[in-house]
């Protein structure tokens, strides 16, 4: 009897750890696929907000300075030609005063906004910066707007197509061109400043004024065109002679009768004196 219940112990033992065996593998077996699909998938998977997001802002950058320079016409060549080095434009200029004693120039210049500071500061090794302004304006949100805005309006301008053909009354068709008319001149309207926006934020505005040095400008007055200045003042004053000597003449002449008159009649009395002494 004893053996018999320690065989059935023993059996019984057997089998648990049998059953156990079998259970773990085939966990091991269900649940394999799914761990590969899952490692799987966390190597092909990207990375959703892993970081902070970069945004290319778009900034509008304009500028405006003051240099005093040694001659304002050599300086303003060289200005035309460095802004042209930098990939930028001269938009306008205007000059004035050359060969007199307070020349000037103001150029209006574009320059491309990655390299604003770095012109400022070659142009500011002309001379003596007497003034410097800058300013910035952050576009972004206009032009997410802006691009927002079109999107809207080009997909109802797609729509009013599509709608046009499918309409058979001469009333609907007409309305349906006059808003789709519309909308393209706003889009184009919306498309002009969007491009306005990143032409500006691209190419910053520097607004430079050249003034000229008062010592170097009276060197320069003297040693330039020194007998041109000489020839024309003394020819201004010879003219100017004659032309008082001339109305004196007609002066005369034309009061002759009443100086001739007075100087008779002296002439007479003088005459008389003398006769008598």
């Amino acid at each position: 009897m004893k053996k018999t219940w320690l065989m059935l112990v023993v059996m019984s033992f057997v089998i648990v750890g049998c059953s156990s065996e079998s259970s773990a593998d085939y966990a091991r077996k269900t649940s394999a696929p799914g761990e590969a699909a899952g490692s799987s998938m966390a190597t092909e998977a990207p990375l959703v907000n892993s970081g902070p997001i970069s945004l290319n802002r778009q900034v509008i950058r304009n500028g405006a300075m003051t240099v005093r320079v040694p001659e304002v016409e050599k300086y303003e060549k060289q200005l035309t030609k460095d802004i042209a080095e930098f990939g930028g434009y001269v938009a306008s200029s205007e000059s004035a005063g050359y060969g007199g004693k307070s020349p000037s120039a103001n150029l209006d210049l574009r320059v491309p906004a990655g390299r604003l500071e770095e012109f400022i500061e070659l142009v500011g090794g002309y001379g003596v910066v007497l003034s410097k302004q800058l300013s910035s304006e952050d576009v972004t949100d206009q032009l997410i707007d802006i691009g927002a805005r079109l999107k809207t309006l080009k997909l109802q301008e797609e729509k009013y197509q599509g709608l046009v053909s499918k309409m058979t009354k001469i009333s609907e068709i007409h309305e349906l061109e006059t808003r789709l008319g519309e909308i393209r001149t706003e889009i184009e309207r919306i498309s002009a400043t969007q491009k306005s926006l990143l032409d500006r934020a691209s190419l910053s505005e520097l607004k430079v004024t050249l003034t000229q040095d008062s010592l170097t400008t009276a060197a320069t007055a003297s040693q330039g065109n020194w007998f041109g200045e000489a020839w024309g003042e003394s020819s201004g004053a010879l003219v100017g002679f004659l032309k008082g000597a001339g109305s004196v003449g007609i002066w005369l002449a034309v009061w002759s009768p009443v100086w001739g008159a007075i100087a008779g009649a002296g002439w007479l009395l003088r005459r008389q004196l003398k006769s008598k002494t």
